[in-house]
């Protein structure tokens, strides 16, 4: 059995955090993530920086189960979340309009942690795929669920 380990960065430096998803879970994960920042904060951590990833828009079937009101409908998910926590909060998230890729700028992942809070099982395989052979001492938390059933798995993104 192998080892959990938390890096020392994380610790004592700012955690790198991409969330991709800011739906049904992204969103709830979100504003839960924020909250733990603002707890750190308090307690003298320097808390994290996050990025957001979601292409999608509202639409009047996320009212209810995500964190969206009828007001949002047609608004972007990651621009409109971001947007609140960093109000909210006084936090300095980013938010992207574009599903998170790991080609181009960001085919050299650099996070602490990957959050997949994704309704497509096809990006998980993607991901997996793409860090299979890849050093990075990051960890994945990845969440998702359908009509009856959900999951929950942490670990590292890749090998050390």
């Amino acid at each position: 059995m192998k080892r959990f380990v938390l890096p020392p960065s994380m610790v004592n430096s700012p955690v790198d955090i991409v969330l991709a998803g800011a739906g049904g879970t992204g969103s709830q994960m979100a504003d839960q993530l924020a909250s733990l920042e603002a707890t750190l904060r308090r307690l003298w951590h320097p808390g994290f920086r996050v990025a957001v990833y979601d292409p999608d828009t509202v639409s009047a079937s996320n009212i209810g189960r995500q964190r969206f009101t009828a007001s949002d409908v047609g608004a972007s998910k990651s621009m409109l979340l971001v947007h609140r926590i960093n109000a909210f909060y006084g936090l300095n998230w980013r938010a992207y309009v574009e599903p998170l890729s790991f080609e181009g700028e960001n085919q050299y992942f650099h996070a602490d942690m990957l959050i997949t809070a994704v309704d497509k099982a096809l990006f998980r395989a993607e991901v997996g795929q793409t860090f299979r052979r890849k050093t990075t001492g990051a960890l994945w938390l990845d969440m998702g669920n359908d009509m009856n059933s959900g999951n929950v798995v942490l670990g590292h993104l890749a090998a050390r």
